[in-house]
């Protein structure tokens, strides 16, 4: 024997259960989506920070080429 799904002559005490479960449930949900948000930007605040870091590495690396080769630039070694 089945079980049969409640009819609409169901006394409201059963939908409030299903109701109030689906609540519970979507309030579960709802935190931890939240939760997931607040990690997402967590991440991508410390992601701008490396970017940040790199690009400064970046100009840190081109102005020591520069300044190499500036100094490169000078008489050969066997003439200075």
């Amino acid at each position: 024997m089945s079980v049969a799904e409640p009819s609409a002559s169901t006394p409201a005490a059963g939908r409030s259960d299903d109701a109030g479960t689906r609540s519970a449930e979507a309030d579960i949900e709802d935190a931890q989506d939240q939760r997931s948000l607040d990690g997402n930007a967590a991440i991508l605040a410390r992601v701008e920070s490396l970017e940040f870091r790199i690009l400064d590495l970046d100009r840190s690396i081109l102005a020591a080429l520069s300044e190499r080769r500036s100094g490169a630039d000078g008489p050969p070694a066997g003439e200075r």
